[in-house]
């Protein structure tokens, strides 16, 4: 089963002037195996299949989104509890799923017998869905479903966790596929897909209590694409592998080799000029004090042009001298960078890189030290695991312990 095989959904068009999204339903009824969805049309012999939808405010969070949604399964006669999934969004539309498993599907159509709509509801399964302009959402709903369904059957828990870099490339080095003809761009997009699949039921997974779910749920819900290149998009002279020679991961990575890698050792780590005990508490113990005077005539300014641009927008006037001739916060003052050299410094405090985040804790300044890890939200496993034999070992250097500029520059 593949939701992506058509190119564009054939939903109602966005209406830029209303703040409002069309959110649609899913009934996933049945089994993963053999579902079926909840579709009306407007006659028996009309095969125009529409989902449940309900338009509500865009500016809706997810948890109250919720409430209409609930509202919308009973107004097709459908009142039992039950979860509601965000799946993804396309546009003005947002896709949700109602998975009723638990239910037999006869006495799913049992229950909506009584419905208070004019519309005729009625369970339709995969196969005929396949091409209409519901392919789309329902395929989504039912991938995510497959992805999803160790959280929704305890009994089938599996962890829900993406491959390793290892595992993957161990994968693809199995498949003696040129990754640049059409068997290999299936099989790299069936990998993508499943790595999205994962993805989703990872998001999925959060708790509503987590401070990040409205984040996180937003994030899931950007995951699966409404359309996708094929390899006929791509030009033919780009379409060949990367070059083996340079690296053995270079071959996985079609319509590359634009440019090569240079072979290149890990930078040591920058050192301190100098070593001191001096320890200063304030900027008053590192810096003289027409230094201190000109930081705080300087910041005056920059203060001042804030609150003019704050107060004025684009209107704002731009004057020399404009906080002495105008007053505080009424133009914009143009005024040159403040540089504050080392004949600047108190003596003792020179030829050194200050760390002053201690000051706000009471603490002294200490010397910086560069052997220290970077303050950074890289994922540095990731990065060892997968470049560990890359040629530019320089460059992973600087993704691993901060980027060296190597200018020789004067303090």
């Amino acid at each position: 089963m593949n939701p992506h095989t058509t190119d564009t959904l054939a939903l109602p068009t966005k209406v830029s002037w209303t703040a409002t999204i069309t959110c649609l339903l899913v009934f996933l009824v049945g089994s993963l195996s053999a579902p079926y969805f909840l579709v009306s049309q407007a006659s028996e012999k009309n095969t125009d299949w529409m989902l449940p939808s309900v338009q509500i405010p865009s500016s809706l969070s997810y948890d109250a989104r919720v409430g209409p949604l609930r509202g919308l399964a009973e107004s097709v006669g459908y009142q039992l509890p039950l979860d509601i999934i965000s799946v993804a969004s396309f546009d003005d539309h947002a896709v949700y799923s109602a998975p009723c498993f638990h239910q037999d599907r006869d006495e799913f159509v049992d229950s909506l017998q009584d419905s208070r709509t004019s519309q005729i509801w009625r369970l339709v399964p995969w196969h005929l869905l396949q091409g209409s302009s519901l392919q789309i959402p329902c395929g989504a709903a039912l991938e995510l479903a497959m992805s999803f369904s160790a959280h929704l059957f305890p009994s089938m828990r599996q962890p829900l966790t993406l491959p390793s870099i290892s595992q993957t490339s161990q994968i693809l080095r199995a498949t003696p596929t040129d990754w640049s003809d059409l068997k290999g761009w299936e099989l790299m997009s069936s990998l993508i897909r499943q790595t999205e699949s994962a993805l989703i039921a990872a998001f999925a997974a959060v708790p509503s209590s987590d401070r990040h779910f409205e984040y996180l749920t937003g994030c899931a819900a950007q995951i699966l694409a409404t359309s996708r290149p094929q390899l006929q998009d791509v030009p033919v002279f780009l379409r060949r592998k990367g070059d083996p020679s340079v690296h053995d991961d270079t071959q996985l990575l079609p319509f590359t080799c634009r440019s090569s890698p240079v072979a290149t050792k890990r930078l040591p780590l920058d050192q301190q000029l100098l070593h001191t005990d001096y320890r200063p508490r304030s900027y008053e113990d590192i810096l003289l004090p027409e230094a201190l005077t000109a930081i705080n005539d300087w910041l005056r300014i920059e203060h001042s042009n804030m609150v003019a641009t704050a107060t004025y927008g684009p209107t704002v006037r731009r004057l020399r001298n404009a906080v002495d001739k105008l007053g505080f916060g009424q133009a914009i003052e143009p005024h040159d960078t403040l540089v504050i050299g080392q004949d600047q410094f108190l003596e003792q405090a020179r030829g050194i890189i200050w760390d002053c985040r201690g000051f706000e804790h009471g603490l002294p300044a200490i010397p910086m030290d560069f052997t220290a890890a970077p303050n950074s939200d890289l994922n540095n496993d990731f990065i060892i695991e997968s470049l560990h034999d890359w040629p530019d070992q320089e460059l992973v250097g600087f993704l691993l312990d901060g980027v060296q500029f190597r200018a020789n520059l004067p303090l």
